[in-house]
């Protein structure tokens, strides 16, 4: 993991997805816009995609049904 990936910082990507649970406006999943639930961000990462995680509690059921990646930044805890 680079020093900027620790921060939670990254190069925008189509392939990486945002998700950060405090977050409150439009969402499109990108690290400016990120998504507010794992299940939406996990929805629109494409095949083989990362979902890239804020950390914060996520008090959602979680299915995956394609290959992705996870990714954090700190603690995340996933579930009710």
């Amino acid at each position: 993991m680079s020093i900027l990936e620790s921060i939670c910082w990254s190069i925008p990507s189509s392939s990486r997805i945002f998700v950060e649970g405090s977050f409150s406006g439009t969402e499109n999943g990108t690290s400016f816009n990120p998504f507010n639930t794992v299940a939406e961000g996990a929805a629109a990462v494409p095949l083989g995609g990362m979902v890239r995680i804020y950390p914060g509690t996520y008090p959602e059921n979680l299915t995956l049904d394609q290959e992705m990646s996870l990714s954090t930044c700190g603690a995340v805890s996933i579930g009710q």
